[in-house]
């Protein structure tokens, strides 16, 4: 196995660690300090994204450079479980969700492969190694696996498999 093999194989681990810690933790305990942690993520998330939805990289929001597609897509999963774990009342309830599917409209329009068939991969302009300038501005299989999650999120009746 290769450094860069598993370094990659490491990164994916702990981005899905995290993303599914949270995650969880909003769907299963909705425990209110969690959800009060969650929008405050949620709303600062929402508060400093660019014009057309999709986070700069790693989610440094005052440098701007490439767009980081796997946070945008992680993101919109992550409101989408926030939304659906909020009573029915609730004045964000409706505008998470909202988010979410714009987020995803914003993926769906201007990151996508549709037109270049010989990509090897779903989301254009990810970035895996900056300082390294190794992978920039290059399909990621993670921006592909949260991107699908995504979709999976939005079109089929699904449930959180961890």
């Amino acid at each position: 196995m290769s450094e860069k093999g598993g370094h990659i194989r490491q990164t994916l681990k702990e981005t899905r660690e995290r993303h599914s810690s949270m995650k969880c933790s909003v769907f299963y305990t909705k425990e209110p300090a969690v959800l009060e942690s969650a929008r405050g993520l949620a709303w600062y998330f929402l508060n400093h994204i660019p014009d057309d939805l999709v986070a700069y990289r790693y989610l440094i929001f005052i440098q701007r450079d490439e767009r980081d597609n796997s946070a945008s897509a992680i993101a919109a999963c992550g409101l989408l479980v926030l939304s659906a774990a909020l009573s029915v009342g609730a004045p964000e309830r409706r505008l998470f969700e909202y988010a979410a599917l714009h987020r995803s409209a914003s993926l769906a329009q201007s990151y996508t492969t549709k037109t270049v068939p010989e990509s090897n991969g779903i989301l254009l302009h990810g970035v895996y190694g900056k300082p390294e300038n190794n992978g920039v501005d290059e399909c990621a299989i993670f921006g592909d696996y949260f991107y699908t999650e995504l979709l999976l999120c939005i079109t089929a009746s699904w449930r959180l498999y961890w």
